[in-house]
Parts: structure tokens; sequence; C-alpha cells
């Protein structure tokens, strides 16, 4: 499996780093994608990566901001209106249960919910697959949790975003003893699966998420690079206080061109994180050999 990152920007970013949004490619030969958002200016930034309408065989949303959703009325309408596209299938649409219903009411329904001659509802462009609390759903050969955390307060209530804990792979019955104590001819069980956090748009929640820091061999992290610190995305300044095992594997997504990639790039190395993610950038999230 490989993510690519159609774009790696804020949400007021331009061309040289397109918002947030990432792409899940199986390795089987199937090109139909799952994209991780679908932001407003997601029309131009897959194109550039190389996805076609096509390619698209679902959508998962962490949020409701429009750098995360906004190009989901494209999508919607083009995939609706293709008779090629119409044979092959509606996308899927995968979402927290708490998100479903907001999605269509609160954000698509203004554009989507009539056409000539019919009343439409979020079901006759996508096939919804609601995720409950603490379930999953597969793509391929990556198991996906939604993992919800706190992107802002709105007056007295959190409003969250859910990013997801991707696992690749099974564990393994081993027949090679380990250990010296180990009881003699009884085999191990070696865990194999890779473990992937992309946390999606949060604040900075050490004591919340730490957990998850620790059990991963990747983190895809929000970012704010900016001067003035909005407080409602985990700022670089803060981010380098952490440990720096947790650094090492830490990839930083969502930021603001502040300096040119290669001073970034830079700044990241020398207080020990894995680096920024440029516009483009593949990851092979399969288990090492």
């Amino acid at each position: 499996m490989r993510l690519t990152f159609a774009g790696v920007g804020s949400a007021f970013c331009g061309p040289d780093q397109w918002q947030t949004n990432a792409v899940l490619t199986k390795d089987d030969g199937d090109r139909r994608c799952l994209l991780i958002d679908c932001g407003s200016d997601a029309r131009f930034s897959l194109k550039e990566c190389g996805v076609g309408l096509a390619d698209v065989g679902g959508v998962y949303v962490t949020h409701l901001h429009a750098d995360h959703v906004g190009g989901l009325e494209w999508l919607a309408f083009s995939t609706y209106f293709n008779p090629q596209l119409r044979k092959v299938g509606r996308p899927q649409l995968f979402c927290s249960t708490a998100l479903m219903r907001r999605l269509w009411i609160n954000t698509l329904c203004g554009g989507l919910d009539s056409i000539e001659g019919k009343v439409m509802n979020l079901t006759d462009y996508f096939e919804c697959q609601p995720v409950y609390p603490n379930k999953s759903f597969m793509w391929g050969d990556v198991k996906l949790s939604p993992v919800q955390t706190v992107h802002i307060m709105a007056g007295y209530q959190i409003v969250h975003s859910y990013g997801l804990m991707m696992v690749v792979g099974k564990s393994e019955a081993d027949q090679e003893i380990f250990g010296f104590d180990h009881p003699p001819g009884v085999p191990c069980v070696r865990d194999t699966r890779r473990k992937i956090f992309f946390t999606s748009d949060t604040q900075f929640c050490p004591h919340q998420i730490c957990y998850f820091y620790n059990q991963v061999d990747m983190i895809f992290h929000d970012c704010e690079t900016s001067q003035y610190p909005s407080g409602v995305h985990a700022h670089y300044d803060d981010l380098k206080t952490l440990s720096p095992e947790i650094k090492a594997k830490m990839w930083l997504m969502h930021y603001q061109m502040t300096m040119p990639i290669e001073g970034l790039q830079a700044m990241a190395k020398a207080d020990g994180f894995a680096g920024f993610v440029v516009k483009g950038q593949t990851f092979d999230l399969g288990v090492p050999r």
C-alpha cells in the first residue's frame, strides 16, 4: 500500500502546496484509490499527481472544513453525470457516524440536493459507509480506524477531527524461539504489522494522544508553522518539545511555507523530525521485509 500526498498545505495555501489531502493506493493493480479528504482544490491537486475521476473508489472524511470536504460537490457531480463512471458505481464515502448527517445537511445539501426532475440525497452520489465509534473499515490490506482528536472549541463544545490509525499486515506465528526464558518448543507470536497514525487537524494534545505516538511506526502530524499561532493546530514549537523517539518517526503536514522548503527541511532535521512532507511525496506503507 502507498500513501501519496496530493497536497500538504493549510487551508490558505496555493499551488505550490495545495491543501492537505492524501491518496491511499493498493499494490494489487487495482487503481481505485481511497482519498483521505477531498478539499476545495482537489480537482487540481489530484490531476497534478495523476489521479483521475475513474481512479477514485472512495473518500474518507476527517472533518467538515472546506479544505477537507470542499471538493466533494465537484466529485459528486462529476461522477454522477458521467455515464462511464456510473457503470462502475458510486464512490464509497467513509466517515464517523457523528459527521455523516452533518456533512449532508450543513455542507453539501445546498449544492447537491436537487437536479432537474429529482430531489437528491447523499446516497444518490455516494455509497455511504458510516463508521461507528471504535470500529474500523478495510481498504485493501489496510485496516483503518478513526481516531477522535481535538480540533477547535466552539464556545463550550469541542469540534473534533477524526484522524486515522492505519494497520498494515497481520500478526504471525513464528516458530523461532526468542528469549532465554521462553518454554522450549512453544512458538512465539511475532507482531509483523506496521502501524501509521495520520492525525488530520489537531491541537497539541500530547497527554491525550501520546499512547498513539508510542505504539506506531510512522506519524503524519498536523503542524502549524505560522509566526502567529492559531491555537487550533499543533504548532511546530510545541511539537519539537516531544521526545526524540517520537519526533524521529514524525512527518509534518498541513503547514505554511514560511520559508523555502529547503529551510523548513533543514530546521526539521536539526530538531529531530523525520521531515516535512512535500507535495506529491509517496510513502510505502508496506511491512519492511
